[in-house]
């Protein structure tokens, strides 16, 4: 059976290209390593050790690139045959210091003036865009109508330098007699460190007949 020894190889690289340091030893001939994020702070990724012979320790740097986030973090580690059977695991927890920078900003509100009728239910749609150099990690989002918190909910992290328009970025609404703001907020909750903390919200007015 295969073994990991954690003594000492749970350090984090900060920067850009970020990873993840561990050490193996065991007895197997061939083992699949895997590292989990169950927190959703990054990809999972993984490498093959083509021998881990009896008494032998190998040490991996697991890149993460720019999709690891500032904050506190877990990681499962697994060590599989190649046949995909499981030989041990070991949850981590670490704390990353960051090295990058993110910028969360929603997009432009869409919706169709079509459906500016009173009773009709109007959708708005926007996005999110991550300016940074760092993936965001989990954060909350908020739908305002004139000022008044309509929708609220999670949205899942954005990676460095991506825009994704198809997240929990969506808001209906029955539209009511008379002229209206509608507001998108994105990191409703502060949850995330940005670099820019002015730029979280947009609005449209729309006039409804």
């Amino acid at each position: 059976m295969a073994d990991i020894d954690a003594d000492g190889y749970n350090e984090i690289i900060a920067g850009f290209n970020s990873g993840f340091v561990y050490a193996f030893n065991g007895n197997g001939p061939v083992v699949f390593v895997k590292l989990f994020f169950p927190d959703g702070s990054s990809n999972e990724v993984s490498k093959t050790i083509s021998l881990l012979g009896a008494n032998k320790t190998e040490s991996l740097l697991f890149s993460l690139g720019s999709s690891l986030y500032k904050g506190n973090h877990a990681v499962e580690v697994a060590v599989l045959r190649d046949s995909g059977v499981l030989l041990d695991s070991e949850l981590v927890f670490f704390e990353f210091d960051g090295g990058g920078t993110v910028d969360l900003s929603p997009t432009q509100i869409l919706y169709d003036s079509g459906d500016l009728v009173v009773g009709r239910k109007v959708f708005f749609d926007s996005g999110v865009k991550n300016s940074g150099s760092h993936g965001s990690g989990l954060f909350n989002v908020n739908w305002f109508v004139d000022g008044v918190q309509e929708g609220y909910g999670s949205h899942l992290g954005v990676g460095a330098d991506t825009t994704v328009l198809n997240g929990n970025s969506q808001f209906s609404w029955v539209a009511q007699p008379g002229a209206h703001t509608i507001s998108f907020e994105v990191d409703a909750d502060n949850h995330v460190v940005e670099s820019n903390e002015q730029n979280n919200s947009v609005s449209v007015q729309v006039n409804v007949s």
